[in-house]
C-alpha cells in the first residue's frame, strides 16, 4: 500500500479472508464430526446387533436377512412422526392434541362420513382426531396386519405403495392373490363398524405414511355426542348387514381392502328418515354458505336447494355430501337383466296404467330399492312384482354396481344412480312362454317397401294361439291387421305381466319381449318408440278382472272377441281364438 485508504482496504480484505476462513473451516470441522458421530452411532447399533444375534444364537441365514435390513433402514430417509421430535414432549397435553388432530384432518376428511361429521361439530371432530387418529410411518418390508388376527385400528395409506395378499388357509380364494395399491387407500375400514378379523396380509413395498384409527378410542369419541353416535350405529348396523351378506353370486366376499355396496350413498339410502334428514341438512347447510359468497350464481342456486331442502324434510330425497364439499342426491335402482341362450335380453318394452293408457319405453326391468333394504331383498321384491315366478325358472349369476351421475333437471343438483344390475340367465328356454300373456308378433318383410316404410313391416300380422299366465291361465292374444309392427319387432314375442305391486289395478302391467342390444337400441330412439307404440296400442284389452280375461282387437272392419277361464288349458283356449277367428272371417 502506498497511502492511508490502501493500507485500509488491505486491512479490510484481510479480516474478511479471516472471518470468512475461519467461518468455513469450523464449518467443516462440525460437519465432520457430525459425519463421524453418526457413523459412530450406525456402527454401535450395527455391533449391539451382531452381538445380540451371536449370544442367542440366531442362524446364520436369518442373522444376515436381519442386518441387511437394520442396514438398509439406518441408511433411509423417513418421514418424521411424533415420536421422532423430542421437542414436542415439552408441550402441554392440549397443545399435542390440538396438533396431532390437525396433522390428521386431511386424511380422515378423504372418508365421506367423517367430512360430514366435520361440518356438524367441528370441536367434537377436532377431539376424535386427537384421541383416536395418529400418524406413523412405514417402511419397507414392514407388516401392516397379518391374516388371521383380530382387528384393532382403521389404516389410511397416504403415500407409499403397499402389496395386499390372500392365502387359501385365511380367505375364500382357491389360490393366493395379491393386489399391489398406491397412492391414497383406507384398509380394514370394517374394523370401525363391526368385529373383524384380517383375511389377508398387508406388507409396505415403499415408504410410505399411515394414519392409523384406533377403534377402542373412536367409539369411545363417538359415544360422547348424542347426533353422531346415533348416526354411527345406524352406519355401523347397515355396514355390518353388507358384510354378512356379501355372498357369491349377489356379491364378492368382503375383505380388508372393500366391501361390496358400502359407498356413503348406498348406506345412508338404508339408514332411518331422521338419519338420513341429519345428513342431508347438514349437506345442505354447507352448500348453502358455499354459494352466498356469490350473488348471482347464489340466487338461482339457492332456490334449487330451498327446494332440495323441503324434498329432504318430507322424506322424498336422499342427500349426502360428495369428496368436493357439494350436496349430492343418491337413487338406489336394482335391475335384472335375463338372457337366454341367443345372447337376447329381456326387455320392458312397455306399460299399461290402471286407466288403460299405454306408454312403450324400452328398458330393463328395475325398481327403486327402499330404506334398509339389501340387494337380494330388493331383487326378490323385484321378481314378484314385476315378474311373479321368474325367480323358479332363472339362475343369478352375478351382481354388477354401475354408478352414473348427472345432474337433475328439476333440481339442477348432481344426482347419482346406484343400478345394481343382477345377470340371470333362463335355466329352461321351454319356460319362456311362462312369464306373462304371451303375443307372438308374426310377419313377413316385404321387398318392395318404400324407403320411409323400411323400418317397419307391410306384411301379414297374426295372433299367437299359445298363450298362457303363470298358474294355468290361458289365453289367445289378436293384432290388428292394419298395425305395421317395427321391423325390429317381426317375429319376436311380446309378453304382458299383470302389475302386483301394492294398491294397482289388475288392469295395470308391463309389456315385455326378448330382444338384443342392436333391437333395444334402435327401439329406444325416438322413430323406434313410436313404432312399438303403435303396435302396444293394437294389442288385446288388458283383464279386468282377476277370474276371466277379456281379449278384442280390431281385424278390419271385424271386432275379435273371445273370452277364456282361469284354469282353461292351452286347448281350449286355441279353440276359442280358432271360433273367433273363423267368424272374424266369415263376416269380412
Amino acid at each position: 500500500p502506498t497511502n492511508s485508504y490502501e493500507r485500509v482496504f488491505n486491512i479490510v480484505c484481510l479480516m474478511v479472508g479471516l472471518l470468512f476462513g475461519s467461518t468455513l473451516v469450523s464449518s467443516l470441522s462440525a460437519t465432520m464430526v457430525e459425519v463421524q458421530v453418526r457413523n459412530r452411532d450406525r456402527h454401535q447399533k450395527l455391533t449391539i446387533l451382531r452381538r445380540y444375534l451371536n449370544e442367542h444364537s440366531v442362524s446364520r441365514m436369518l442373522a444376515l436377512k436381519v442386518q441387511r435390513q437394520v442396514a438398509e433402514r439406518l441408511n433411509q430417509k423417513t418421514t418424521l412422526t411424533g415420536k421422532d421430535v423430542p421437542a414436542l414432549e415439552i408441550l402441554s397435553s392440549a397443545l399435542q392434541s390440538e396438533l396431532r388432530s390437525e396433522i390428521c384432518r386431511p386424511y380422515l376428511m378423504t372418508h365421506a362420513m367423517f367430512r360430514t361429521w366435520a361440518h356438524m361439530d367441528k370441536h367434537w371432530f377436532k377431539k376424535l382426531g386427537a384421541a383416536a387418529a395418529d400418524m406413523v410411518c412405514g417402511q419397507v418390508g414392514d407388516e401392516i396386519f397379518t391374516a388371521g388376527d383380530e382387528a384393532e385400528f382403521t389404516f389410511h395409506i397416504s403415500l407409499g405403495k403397499v402389496q395386499y395378499s390372500q392365502e387359501s388357509d385365511s380367505a375364500p380364494v382357491d389360490a393366493p392373490e395379491t393386489t399391489i395399491l398406491e397412492g391414497a387407500h383406507w384398509l380394514c375400514e370394517s374394523a370401525l363398524w363391526c368385529q373383524w378379523i384380517h383375511v389377508g396380509t398387508v406388507e409396505v413395498l415403499k415408504t410410505c405414511q399411515i394414519v392409523t384409527i384406533s377403534v377402542a378410542k373412536f367409539w369411545e369419541q363417538v359415544g360422547s355426542h348424542i347426533v353422531i353416535g346415533a348416526i354411527a350405529r345406524e352406519y355401523s348396523n347397515a355396514f355390518h348387514q353388507r358384510v354378512t351378506s356379501a355372498v357369491p353370486p349377489q356379491a364378492q366376499w368382503p375383505t380388508d381392502m372393500q366391501v361390496a355396496n358400502t359407498d356413503q350413498g348406498d348406506l345412508v339410502y338404508s339408514m332411518s328418515p331422521e338419519a338420513q334428514r341429519h345428513i342431508g341438512l347438514t349437506a345442505l347447510r354447507v352448500a348453502s354458505s358455499h354459494h352466498g359468497v356469490h350473488a348471482l350464481v347464489g340466487a338461482r342456486q339457492q332456490a334449487n336447494l330451498a327446494k332440495l331442502q323441503e324434498e329432504v324434510m318430507q322424506d322424498k330425497s336422499v342427500v349426502v355430501m360428495n369428496a368436493k364439499g357439494r350436496p349430492e342426491r343418491v337413487v338406489s335402482l336394482i335391475i335384472l337383466s335375463i338372457s337366454r341362450s341367443g345372447g337376447e335380453l329381456l326387455y320392458q318394452v312397455g306399460s299399461q296404467s290402471e286407466d288403460g293408457t299405454r306408454k312403450a319405453k324400452t328398458q330393463l326391468p328395475g325398481v327403486k330399492m327402499t330404506r334398509d333394504e339389501l340387494t337380494r331383498g330388493a331383487m326378490s321384491r323385484l321378481a314378484q312384482t314385476k315378474l311373479p315366478g321368474i325367480a323358479e325358472i332363472v339362475s343369478v349369476r352375478s351382481v354388477e354396481t354401475l354408478i352414473e351421475e348427472k345432474e337433475s333437471k328439476d333440481l339442477g343438483v348432481h344426482t347419482t344412480y346406484l343400478r345394481k344390475v343382477c345377470h340371470a340367465i333362463l335355466d329352461d328356454e321351454s319356460q319362456s312362454h311362462t312369464i306373462g300373456v304371451l303375443c307372438s308378433v308374426v310377419g313377413r318383410e316385404d321387398s318392395t317397401e318404400a324407403p320411409q316404410e323400411a323400418a317397419h313391416s307391410t306384411g301379414a300380422t297374426r295372433a299367437s294361439a299359445r298363450s298362457s299366465l303363470r298358474g294355468g291361465s290361458q289365453v289367445t292374444l289378436a293384432l290388428a291387421s292394419a298395425c305395421s309392427p317395427p321391423k325390429r319387432m317381426l317375429n319376436k314375442e311380446v309378453y304382458f305381466v299383470p302389475s302386483k305391486s301394492e294398491g294397482s289395478s289388475i288392469g295395470a302391467g308391463d309389456f315385455y319381449a326378448w330382444l338384443s342390444l342392436e333391437d333395444a337400441e334402435a327401439l329406444s330412439s325416438s322413430a323406434g318408440e313410436q313404432g312399438l307404440l303403435s303396435l302396444l296400442q293394437h294389442f288385446l284389452q288388458i283383464p279386468s278382472n282377476r277370474d276371466g280375461m277379456s281379449l278384442s282387437a280390431s281385424m278390419g272392419s271385424a271386432e275379435l272377441q273371445g273370452t277364456v277361464s282361469k284354469g282353461e288349458g292351452l286347448q281350449a283356449a286355441a279353440a276359442a281364438a280358432a271360433t273367433a277367428a273363423a267368424a272374424a272371417a266369415a263376416a269380412a
